[in-house]
């Protein structure tokens, strides 16, 4: 059961998927994590713009006790922001490191791919720095190209292969239904739950946008000009999935 009686009637494998682009924090320790959510001091345009100045007059600003102290914050917010950056390429390097000695693996939607095409295993020799690209979860390189690249610990595998075989098992003795569309609000909605954004107070007009936003990011360019994502399809879904509160 699942909270505002929400009920779960399976796991969601997909659901335990990290998606590329947040793979690196997720799986990094505490200590990286640390580093890379440690905000630089931030310093106002006027106290900046004095500092410049006293150095242009080449003021003695290590004897001024004014001066030395906006020194030690620039220097310390310098040391943060390299921290930071530093932080962020040693998870992105751990991360690579995981896929390459079978600690994770990662599944994507292979391109070019068809409404009906199913995510797929990806080779780790593709998980190279120069293929990825962090920021739409995706890899293209080695003639190869996948997009919604999920990344999972290792040990979720087998689950992972055992839902790929029941659904090639499934479309091939039953009728698929109407449209797939249906399928990908269902996910959609999963994944909004499971990221704290559904339910809400919202209304009910902002949660189908809400809902149809998040179908395309899971699944890009699948669905041209919003077919067979109409508000009414969306609401119903959402009515089904999401019983209203009564407060």
């Amino acid at each position: 059961m699942c909270p505002d009686g929400l009920v779960t009637p399976h796991r969601d494998i997909w659901g335990l998927g990290i998606p590329l682009r947040d793979a690196p924090y997720n799986f990094a320790p505490d200590g990286l994590r640390e580093a890379w959510d440690s905000p630089p001091i931030l310093m106002a345009v006027s106290f900046v713009g004095e500092l410049a100045l006293a150095f242009a007059k080449k003021t003695d600003h290590e004897r001024d006790p004014k001066y030395r102290e906006m020194a030690l914050q620039v220097r310390e917010s310098k040391r943060r922001v390299d921290a930071q950056v530093a932080a962020g390429v040693e998870m992105a390097d751990r991360l690579l490191s995981g896929i390459r000695d079978g600690r994770y693996v990662a599944y994507g939607y292979k391109k070019p791919r068809d409404v009906k095409d199913r995510r797929v295993k990806i080779p780790t020799d593709v998980f190279v720095r120069e293929y990825i690209n962090w920021r739409h979860s995706s890899i293209k390189g080695a003639d190869l190209e996948f997009v919604s690249v999920l990344i999972f610990e290792s040990g979720l595998e087998p689950e992972i292969d055992a839902d790929l075989k029941s659904s090639h098992a499934a479309e091939h003795h039953s009728k698929r239904g109407p449209s797939s569309s249906r399928r990908a609000i269902e996910e959609a909605i999963r994944s909004l739950i499971a990221d704290g954004f559904l339910p809400n107070h919202d209304l009910q007009k902002q949660n189908v946008e809400l809902v149809r936003q998040r179908v395309h990011d899971l699944h890009p360019g699948e669905f041209p000009k919003d077919r067979g994502l109409s508000d009414e399809t969306i609401r119903k879904t959402l009515t089904q999935s999401i019983p209203r509160r009564i407060d």
